[in-house]
């Protein structure tokens, strides 16, 4: 967000980074501690208020089942810090920062987790008493006419007004769960 000529390619094998648009790359490998878990890069972020601070999802397991892992960097992936959650995390489907809001970070993964300190801390708050939000797999942000947060899930979408705090049925297509918000609206 930062340097329009900054690309990141997260693979199987390693970490990549160009600073010349493609031009060219560096293998930057993929410097987590030696007691991270073994799993494949699945959902990449890059924080839109601070330089260089990344947040990654690593699963293992079977597509949309399995464990998932947060790490975080600050300086560009060219190391990585693991991120402890409050809970096992499951498969890590969608991170998605806060338009306006710095610091601000929501997560699906089995349920919705929210961080207000740029992903360094979570809380998970999707409704037990609903319990299709367990297979939130995305979570899209609008900012006006008035905020809102969308969670798609495998049945239904489900919407908060209120941050998270508390949540609603929206209605839509059933099966739908990718939403976007065109610039916020």
């Amino acid at each position: 967000p930062f340097d329009p000529q900054r690309l990141y390619v997260a693979t199987h094998s390693g970490f990549y980074t160009s600073t010349d648009g493609g031009k060219s790359w560096s293998d930057l490998g993929w410097n987590t501690p030696p007691s991270s878990p073994a799993g494949m890069l699945w959902r990449m972020e890059p924080d839109p208020y601070q330089r260089g601070h990344l947040l990654v999802g690593i699963v293992s397991g079977t597509y949309g089942i399995g464990t998932g892992w947060l790490y975080s960097s600050s300086n560009y992936g060219v190391s990585w810090q693991a991120i402890t959650m409050p809970n096992d995390l499951a498969w890590i489907s969608n991170i998605a920062f806060h338009p306006i809001t710095p610091g601000l970070v929501y997560l699906t993964a089995a349920g919705v987790y929210r961080s207000t300190d740029s992903g360094m801390s979570w809380d998970r708050i999707d409704n037990p008493q609903q319990p299709e939000m367990q297979t939130a797999a995305s979570v899209v942000i609008a900012t006006h006419p008035r905020p809102m947060l969308l969670v798609g899930t495998a049945p239904y979408p489900y919407r908060s007004l209120d941050g998270g705090a508390t949540w609603e049925r929206a209605k839509s297509l059933p099966g739908v769960s990718a939403y976007m918000f065109a610039d916020g609206d």
